[in-house]
Parts: structure tokens; sequence; C-alpha cells
């Protein structure tokens, strides 16, 4: 019986590394769903500090509060009063996420990707920007978090 509690608590400790750190966001104008919770690979303290060549694994966890057969996102980085966009290999959320989203329903949109070796470091925290729009390209959702690279 001892055996399972220990495998218990080893299971738990790795689902917790599995499901990242807990992260401070903003909504920056969701009209379509409600942000339940967001989390950052590798990230051990905010603002997350991005390492060149490191791949980051982002979730968002929402439950849509609007019905949208079709997804698209959109990134960008705020820094300095400029705007930057950033390139998303598959712009389809619904590749990341089960369509059509349906009011009520919680869904994770979760991705990955490798920040570039030729991104210069930045001594101050930017802010990144993601948006999902829905079949009328209104904003179901919007995120925005600080970080740092």
């Amino acid at each position: 019986m001892a055996a399972l509690g220990n495998f218990a608590v080893v299971l738990g400790l790795v689902m917790a590394m599995v499901a990242g750190k807990q992260i401070a966001f903003q909504d920056c104008g969701s009209q379509g769903a409600r942000i339940v919770g967001m989390s950052m690979t590798p990230c051990d303290v905010e603002p997350c500090e991005f390492k060149r060549g490191v791949n980051i694994v982002t979730e968002v966890d929402f439950v849509s509060t609007v019905r949208s057969s079709r997804a698209h996102m959109v990134a960008v980085v705020l820094a300095g009063g400029n705007v930057i966009p950033l390139p998303i290999d598959d712009p389809n959320a619904c590749d990341f996420i089960a369509c059509p989203l349906v009011p009520g329903k919680l869904s994770a949109l979760r991705g990955n990707k490798t920040v570039p070796a030729d991104v210069p470091p930045v001594p101050i925290p930017l802010a990144m920007q993601l948006r999902i729009f829905g079949d009328r390209n209104e904003t179901i959702l919007c995120t925005q978090y600080a970080f740092k690279v």
C-alpha cells in the first residue's frame, strides 16, 4: 500500500512539471471567452525569461462564451510602443483545440515554439499578445503576458 502512495506522489510531481508554471496574464479584450489560466514551460520566475534556442511550451485554458466553427491565431510582441508581428507556423487554432468552439466548453490551447538563436537579448521586459479570432473575425480570446529574452 505504501508503494501505491509513493507512486501517486511521484505521478503528481511529474504532472505538475508537465503542466508548466501558472503565469500572470492580462485579458486584453476577449469578447468570446473567459480565460481560466495560462502556463509556460520553462519558466522559473516572472516575467518568464526565454533563452535563445530553447523550446517554449505555452498553454491557455479558456471557456468559450460563443459558438465559432473556425478560429485563427495572431501573435505580436509589444516593445516600446512598437507592435512586432510574430510568425506562427500554423495559425489555424482548430489544429490545437477542438472546433467548433461551443459556449460553456473548457478548451486548452497548447503550442510550442523555439526561440530563434538570432534574437537579440533585450534588458527590459516585453509583452507578448496572443489573439484568437472567430467566424466573423471577432476577437474571441486575447491574452497578454510579460517576458524577457
